[in-house]
């Protein structure tokens, strides 16, 4: 089967180029670099299944691009990487539905899934719209905090397929593009905290069997004792232990 080609645009970088090369494992990928007058006529061109922003390096400027993807009558995927900040400033064109955003710090291969997930159906390449990919087990990590999630998301790449959430709404809008296998979830966060965010799983029919372990940072009795009212796998103290993580993973996963 032929790949489908995705437009790259970001800045000429060895980070940029590391993704664009990933992405060519299933994509053609065309790179057009961030600010280049030739773009527009590419997008018009209609040529492609989605389009890559790499917001890496980036203060506002590609607001012109966004509008032009966001008039498209067959609107196709845009998926932007970066960082919550750096995203802040398109956070009006996230309420479109064919805009996605994932969050570094991520791996190259989230956003090889993601985006044959968003553009392969009917199982091409064995990546069929909301399938699983085969391999290592996706986790979630949701945390307020973004130096824990950095930290947490380095003990686990290598050894599973990792996502990362800083609010409870990022992380049901992750769950809703690919579910996880389990999820890392902060008891203390602002808004939605844990409690109501385990809640929530619960209640849904398709996410209540996703395993939870509770990260906390206070292990006071009366925590614990509503840590464990809630039934998660477990729960593990911040600032978590590598092996003691890694061990209640496997265990929880059954491995």
């Amino acid at each position: 089967m032929d790949k489908k080609r995705i437009v790259f645009v970001g800045k000429q970088n060895s980070a940029n180029s590391e993704m664009a090369e990933t992405l060519t494992q299933r994509f053609e990928v065309v790179f057009s670099v961030a600010g280049d007058r030739k773009i527009d006529d590419l997008l018009k061109s209609k040529s492609f299944s989605a389009v890559v922003v790499s917001l890496i390096g980036e203060k506002a400027g590609y607001v012109h691009l966004f509008e032009m993807l966001k008039q498209e009558e067959n609107a196709i995927p845009v998926i932007t990487v970066g960082t919550e900040y750096e995203s802040m400033a398109y956070r009006q064109f996230y309420m479109l539905e064919h805009f996605h955003k994932l969050l570094r710090p991520m791996s190259d291969e989230e956003l090889l899934n993601e985006c044959c997930a968003l553009v392969y159906e009917d199982d091409e390449f064995g990546m069929g719209k909301g399938a699983k990919a085969s391999g290592p087990a996706h986790i979630l990590i949701v945390d307020d905090n973004a130096m824990v999630l950095r930290n947490v998301k380095a003990m686990l790449d290598g050894t599973y397929s990792v996502a990362v959430a800083a609010s409870a709404s990022q992380a049901f809008v992750s769950i809703g593009k690919k579910q996880p296998d389990l999820i890392l979830l902060d008891y203390e966060m602002p808004l939605m905290d844990g409690k109501a965010t385990m809640e929530m799983l619960q209640n849904n029919e398709e996410t209540k069997d996703i395993p939870v372990i509770f990260l906390t940072s206070v292990a006071t009795k009366e925590i614990v004792t509503q840590l464990l009212l809630l039934k998660p796998a477990g729960y593990i103290l911040k600032p978590a232990e590598r092996a003691a993580l890694l061990t209640l993973i496997e265990k929880t996963l059954g491995k």
